[in-house]
């Protein structure tokens, strides 16, 4: 093909923006194959099994104080996990994105604020005023 001076029909395509191969196709060049190792660890920080899934390792086998679990919402903490049980402490103690869930931890909930648990005594919200009986 002499209409491309950069190109041979024996050429190996590559992701140039040429067409490396006389093919009449730019960079018509396969995936790349996955990783031969395949598999990620996630650093277990804190110990507790399931590990932060923003530190990443790719190794056929885990590395020291990684885990195939990066579910952990809090890696500092081993009493903070998916398989932990949620208490009444401000914090997502099992990693499903809410913290102390009402009804479980509140005994009065309007317009999604849990007034008992944070300890307001008169609010006006979505139009009502509450107060609690002391």
């Amino acid at each position: 093909n002499d209409a491309c001076s950069e190109c041979s029909p024996n050429g190996v395509e590559v992701s140039d923006g040429l067409d490396n191969d006389c093919n009449r196709v730019v960079d018509d060049v396969p995936p790349s194959p996955p990783s031969p190792r395949g598999n990620l660890w996630y650093r277990d920080a804190d110990g507790d099994g399931f590990g932060d899934p923003s530190d990443q390792s790719d190794a056929d086998e885990p590395p020291a104080g990684y885990v195939g679990d990066g579910t952990d919402c809090d890696d500092t903490n081993p009493a903070v996990n998916p398989d932990a049980t949620e208490t009444c402490d401000g914090i997502d103690n099992n990693c499903d994105g809410r913290v102390d869930p009402f009804p479980q931890c509140c005994e009065v909930e309007l317009c999604g604020i849990c007034l008992v648990q944070t300890g307001l005594l008169a609010l006006g919200f979505c139009g009502h005023r509450l107060r609690r009986r002391r």
